[in-house]
């Protein structure tokens, strides 16, 4: 059980993370200046960026319809002692 929700949870980082590099790739690409950066604070600016886009892009793909149940990826089951119950529910 606990590796399954550790699993999941690496998946769901993992898939953040991943969407976020490729946004901040998109932002370096469009700054024209080669990749580099003037400040430190145009960096962070980007990181942050790229995690919101990330994190937004992550929840639009769990929130549609079956995008939690049905991904064996991400979801997490009921342990085997409840699963009698959620059938009673």
């Amino acid at each position: 059980m606990r590796i399954e929700i550790r699993r999941s949870v690496l998946v769901l980082l993992g898939a953040l993370l991943l969407t976020s590099c490729a946004v901040l790739d998109e932002v370096v690409r469009s700054s024209g200046s080669g990749g580099e950066f003037s400040s430190s604070e145009r960096v962070a600016q980007g990181l942050r960026e790229a995690l919101v886009v990330g994190t937004q892009r992550a929840s639009e793909q769990v929130g549609r319809p079956g995008g939690y149940f049905d991904n064996q990826e991400i979801r997490i089951p009921l342990p085997p002692t409840l699963q009698s119950a959620a059938v009673q529910l």
